[in-house]
């Protein structure tokens, strides 16, 4: 970015002495950013079938509104290695094989070794779909548990009508059970009412598993991330002031990006993502829904086929838990692992005119995973940046993926949209597989005369011009600035590319996709020192599905 980058880092680093610990900083890229999940695992773009009560066919990232609060990042960056969850596997064993490809040993903590409160376990979700089911012969297949539908929608004759007769077989086969409700709620009092619904039609059995709230439809994916919190956290609070207990199921994307991660705190997790891995999902899950269209015996059709590590039927019941029938877990998905682990993230570096020419081939081979390049600068007389065009074109004979920012100096609504013009044209005709970014770090927005109010009608201003032409775009700024001089409903609507040196976490406290952690790293194949950014989202699977981005 901005030569200026490096007064604002010299400034920020004596504010940040003054409250933050200061840990050293990477000195080489390659050398000290940690090892990446595969590409399978990081950007897996999936079809399904949903859950629907009409069994319609469903894109399981449903419509994702690319506007919308992203979670944070979780994983500390400026480490080699962080601590985070164990990698799902399907077959007993001693070990975890890493993001890193790595097997090492972890460790079992339970509260009593007969009692593990981690198990793996297989199990199927089904409803009327499924037709007749012969549940012995599912459990004589190996599957230790379901989940049930038991209706959909907010009104009693919505029962799924397979539901007393699937729970009542497959607890007399010895499986354990849990619910789901299929959910077209459009306000917290429609979620409530569906909770009761579900009540009533659920409330003369015992559950070895949660009820769970299945919210995928699409049109719940265009409201905020704070309203569908609302109406998840209304349908769970119902159900577990019922006495049960209450999860939300939904596929990886829509829980990342359209559920407060405090909500998902609260409740058991339920997880959909047909790849190696749920990934794409940084939070904690105690059940995995891995594919759409397995076949289990005894049952006559296609059916979903899921993981568990949570030993549900203990936590739930202790009293009348009978011992582990599953193959216990080397670690709790739900909670930190004692192996040491990569995170899924991508690493990438912003780049301009003032890096020269760059070997894009030896930058990636040099574990450069994306870039985001300078289009262009300056308020008055708006300028492309003298390398955009070849970096781009360049970057994508590499097979390097871009995004692209604009670094704005404007400070009316009318030139900030005048350079939201030249950014388009400056852009148009070229695919991005990661954001549009506005860079708003100049020192000419900390002017006393631009209230938070003020600077937020120009980012708006400038971002809903994209918007409007289908772009993904987002804001670029360092912490500072962010949580100082900017009305802090803008990070429910635009995405956050947040800018914080020589930390191990910033402290941010909205939410981001992207952390510029360090800035001068020198890179080989890159002409001259670069910042670089940890990346948490699998945003070219987000651009190729809701063809944004010139997609």
């Amino acid at each position: 970015m901005s030569i200026s980058k490096r007064l604002i880092s010299a400034v920020m680093s004596g504010i940040l002495a003054l409250g933050t610990a200061i840990t050293a900083a990477p000195t080489a890229f390659a050398a000290t950013l940690p090892a990446d999940a595969s590409a399978e695992l990081y950007d897996s773009t999936n079809s399904a079938e949903s859950k629907d009560s009409e069994g319609k066919p469903f894109d399981v990232f449903g419509i994702y509104n690319a506007y919308q609060e992203l979670v944070p990042a979780t994983a500390p960056a400026t480490t080699s290695t962080t601590t985070t969850t164990v990698p799902k596997t399907t077959t007993a064993a001693t070990t975890v094989t890493t993001t890193e490809e790595q097997t090492t040993t972890a460790e079992t903590t339970t509260t009593a070794p007969e009692v593990p409160l981690y198990i793996t376990r297989r199990g199927i979700d089904v409803s009327k779909f499924q037709n007749t089911i012969n549940w012995p012969q599912v459990k004589a297949g190996g599957i230790d548990f379901t989940i049930v539908q038991a209706g959909y929608g907010r009104e009693l004759y919505q029962k799924d009508y397979k539901f007393d007769e699937n729970v009542q077989n497959a607890k007399a086969a010895g499986l354990d059970v849990g619910v789901y409700w299929y959910s077209y709620a459009n306000s917290p009092e429609d979620a409530v009412r569906e909770a009761e619904t579900c009540y009533e039609i659920i409330k003369n059995y015992d559950f070895e598993y949660p009820v769970y709230y299945d919210v995928e439809e699409k049109f719940q994916s265009y409201y905020s991330a704070a309203y569908m919190s609302q109406i998840v956290d209304a349908f769970c609070s119902t159900i577990e002031s019922k006495g049960y207990r209450a999860g939300v199921y939904s596929y990886a994307w829509f829980l990342e990006a359209n559920i407060y991660r405090s909500v998902l705190d609260k409740y058991e997790v339920w997880v959909a993502q047909y790849a190696s891995s749920p990934y794409s999902f940084s939070g904690e899950y105690g059940v995995w829904q891995y594919s759409g269209t397995g076949w289990a015996s005894g049952v006559p059709t296609q059916v979903d086929l899921n993981y568990s590590y949570k030993n549900y039927p203990y936590i739930l019941s202790p009293e009348t838990y009978s011992g582990p029938t599953g193959t216990v877990a080397t670690a709790s998905p739900a909670t930190k692992s004692t192996t040491t682990t990569t995170a899924s993230y991508k690493k990438g570096v912003d780049i301009s005119s003032l890096q020269g020419d760059i070997d894009w081939g030896k930058a990636k081979a040099n574990g450069v995973d994306f870039a985001i390049l300078r289009a262009g600068y300056n308020g008055i007389e708006p300028k492309t940046d003298a390398n955009f065009a070849k970096n781009a074109a360049d970057a994508a004979a590499a097979g390097m993926p871009i995004g692209a920012y604009w670094y704005a100096t404007s400070t009316t609504v009318e030139g900030m949209l005048k350079e939201a013009e030249a950014f388009y044209n400056t852009i148009k005709g070229i695919k991005f597989d990661y954001p549009l970014y506005l860079d708003i770090e100049d020192p000419v927005y900390s002017k006393s005369e631009l209230t938070p109010e003020k600077i937020t009608e120009l980012v708006k201003a400038f971002c809903g011009y994209f918007e409007d032409k289908g772009y993904y775009i987002g804001i670029y700024s360092y912490e500072f600035f962010l949580t100082n001089h900017v009305d802090p409903s803008l990070f429910e609507l635009y995405d956050v590319w947040l800018a914080n040196y020589g930390v191990e976490k910033p402290a941010f406290s909205s939410k981001y996709g992207t952390w510029q952690y360090d800035i001068d790293v020198s890179i080989d194949g890159i002409g001259a020192p670069v910042s670089v950014s940890y990346c948490y989202r699998s945003y070219p699977s987000v651009m190729r599905e809701y063809h944004l981005n010139g997609y």
